[in-house]
């Protein structure tokens, strides 16, 4: 790129930062107020999972981690997209900070009459039984070298008010598996 071309995508580079960091203020605020403030819009939903997976991705190549999106028919969901990025955000961030070199992670999606399920499962630790329970609740983390412990409980709140329901199935040392199940009215 040269450089007046090289400039204009830092400052659009910047420009996306400052507007994700506007935008996790926001989930911050409302999840402290208890707000349910959602802006639906109508997304192709599994191009918008693939693209978070994809910028994830890179990322968790350097670490040699594995991060695998088994292909779905599209569909259209009607989200919140801003804020169902931050959900995916917080699950491959904190499957990041949890594996090691040679872990995999795999996305996955099922849709049907009785909803949208997206899966995020992973090889790695497993979260400890006396964590599990408390998962979504503030402030609780684990497996992790940093965080705030409200990336979860925030998530947790985001499929809520979308009608939906985040859980975790784990054992220590058989990996995790997140599922978020979303209501089949939002297809």
């Amino acid at each position: 790129l040269g450089g007046e071309a090289k400039r204009e995508a830092y400052c659009l580079g910047i420009k996306s930062q400052v507007q994700r960091m506007a935008n996790m203020t926001q989930d911050l605020l409302d999840y402290a107020h208890g707000n349910k403030s959602l802006h639906l819009e109508p997304i192709p939903f599994i191009r918008t999972i693939r693209q978070q997976v994809e910028f994830h991705s890179e990322r968790f190549e350097k670490q040699r981690i594995g991060l695998t999106f088994v292909d779905h028919a599209d569909f259209v969901a009607s989200i919140d997209p801003h804020k169902f990025r931050r959900v995916f955000d917080n699950l491959l961030n904190n499957a990041f900070e949890a594996l090691s070199p040679g872990n995999t992670v795999t996305v996955f999606i099922e849709s049907n009459r009785s909803g949208i399920f997206i899966h995020v499962r992973d090889d790695g630790p497993g979260i400890p039984p006396e964590i599990i329970a408390d998962l979504f609740k503030p402030f609780v983390t684990h497996g992790k070298s940093s965080g705030t412990g409200l990336g979860l409980a925030i998530s947790h709140k985001i499929v809520a008010d979308h009608g939906g329901e985040l859980s975790a199935i784990s054992q220590p040392g058989m990996g995790a598996h997140f599922v978020i199940r979303l209501p089949a009215s939002l297809v």
